[in-house]
């Protein structure tokens, strides 16, 4: 698809559906990052999830802690779904959730 071609309508459209699909996809990868630590996978290969982030998923360091500080809040909380709707609704973000979590 060539996004020159594409009408204003359509690049708006187009636009938003990639929005939505990367917040649902930020909560799946919170959900893995969950799983990878539970089964404490990044030590196969690093020496902290947060080295596994940055050197095995080419994550920035930013990017790695946000994902692992919102991740953890996530796992300490008895009823996340809540939370994970807003989430993957953009209501709220994961840097909030990182902030929340260090406090």
């Amino acid at each position: 698809m060539q996004i020159k071609n594409l009408s204003n309508a359509e690049l708006l459209k187009e636009t938003r559906r990639l929005c939505d699909l990367e917040r649902a996809n930020t909560l799946r990868i919170l959900h893995l990052l969950r799983e990878v630590e539970t089964r404490a996978l990044f030590a196969l290969t690093h020496s902290s999830l947060f080295d596994f982030c940055v050197n095995g998923l080419g994550l920035s360091e930013d990017q790695a802690q946000r994902r692992i500080s919102a991740m953890r809040l996530l796992k300490s909380m008895e009823d996340p779904e809540r939370i994970e709707a807003q989430i993957a609704s953009g209501e709220l973000k994961i840097s909030q959730l990182a902030q929340v979590q260090t406090f």
